[in-house]
């Protein structure tokens, strides 16, 4: 179990599955039973490729892992680990909670030797009857939620007119939406162009987001950026707005401890170039 302000996050110790996350501000359930899962699926032969995904009825839930326990647990983040065998193939997922932030961070380490298969992660939102958002570049897309393969951008969001689940990525952008169930494509075996395609080592981070209302309210779409244009915490060599006595005195003396180039406003406002 993690916990922080906002969410108690729980993982099943027997499949190694996220199975639970606890929205304590809104004193409910995000995520539909069975729980989010990797789910390894058959990809039809010949009718697939590189640019076209055609998934068969074979899927394979990964849920008897070699291991799962705690491998990290202070005051910044806690994480725990499941561990799987999968054929050939070993895949790590790492289940992360920090403090002060009311989203489940996870990340996975895959070395990937399958053939004809399709990796995905499947996160089921407990939202009844809810609208399948996509953004794409500067704007969103609702699509039906009927399981079609779709690009999108920073996220994907269910939400109905009471609550919601957002699926943040910053490596991915292959998902599909049915009723409920948000799943993202995480790698592929498809011998089209490339006969060992996606062979080797991946490592894939994504996020799942609880809010109240909608994912414009939940503030989704600057949480996406956020997710991909991660904080860099950097040691300064002299602390800002004090002057050497050995240097020339001008627009450092002027610094102040904190400074920047520009403010937006309303913060619905988001500046890229």
């Amino acid at each position: 179990t993690l916990e922080n302000a906002y969410l108690r996050v729980e993982v099943n110790r027997k499949t190694g599955r996220l199975e639970r996350i606890y929205d304590k501000r809104s004193d409910r359930e995000s995520l539909a039973a069975p729980g989010a899962s990797l789910q390894v699926i058959g990809e039809q032969t010949g009718a697939a490729s590189a640019w076209r995904i055609v998934l068969t009825d074979e899927v394979e839930e990964l849920d008897d892992p070699e291991s799962v326990g705690v491998v990290e647990r202070g005051p910044v983040r806690g994480i725990i680990r499941s561990a799987y065998r999968f054929r050939d193939s070993v895949l790590v997922q790492d289940v992360i909670l920090h403090a002060g932030l009311a989203r489940v961070d996870v990340r996975l380490g895959v070395y990937w030797y399958e053939r004809d298969r399709c990796l995905k992660a499947a996160v089921p939102a407990d939202v009844d009857g809810g609208e399948a958002t996509f953004e794409v570049p500067f704007g969103h897309i609702v699509r039906p939620a009927d399981g079609t393969e779709a690009p999108a951008q920073n996220w994907v969001d269910v939400s109905d007119d009471s609550y919601g689940v957002s699926l943040l990525t910053n490596s991915r952008y292959g998902f599909d939406v049915r009723d409920n169930v948000m799943r993202m494509t995480v790698l592929r075996g498809i011998n089209d162009l490339d006969p060992r395609a996606d062979e080797g080592y991946h490592e894939v981070q994504y996020a799942i987001l609880p809010h109240a209302e909608g994912w414009r309210e939940a503030k989704t779409v600057r949480r996406g950026m956020e997710f991909n244009l991660q904080m860099l915490a950097q040691q300064e060599l002299r602390r800002a707005g004090i002057v050497p006595p050995w240097t020339s005195r001008g627009v450092l003396d002027a610094m102040p401890p904190a400074w920047s180039f520009l403010t937006l406003e309303p913060d619905s406002v988001v500046l890229t170039a």
